[in-house]
């Protein structure tokens, strides 16, 4: 029988590619705010988990690049699409 811990992780390893997926923490190159399409609703500084991003002049800047964890809350919660989260290993040719 598998426990409530394994039953969780499955789904998820399957998703990130497996344990070793879930150990590596990846680095984001930039996070690029297209700001004439921002409204300034704030949404991406509140579920932003290590505080990367405020508000500065009702738009919403980068504070500090090296604390992002590239979880993507932000950019997923915009309702504007203005926010895009570039991992270091994303390759421009694809």
């Amino acid at each position: 029988m598998l426990s409530r811990r394994t039953m969780w992780r499955r789904p998820f390893q399957r998703v990130m590619g497996g344990d070793s997926a879930l150990s590596k923490v990846k680095k984001v190159k930039a996070i690029r705010i297209r700001e004439e399409w921002c409204k300034g609703c704030g949404l991406c500084v509140e579920v932003c988990p290590k505080h990367v991003l405020v508000m500065n002049r009702f738009k919403a800047t980068v504070a500090d690049l090296d604390a992002c964890i590239v979880c993507c809350r932000c950019e997923d919660i915009c309702p504007d699409f203005c926010l895009e989260v570039i991992p270091e290993d994303f390759d421009q040719q694809e």
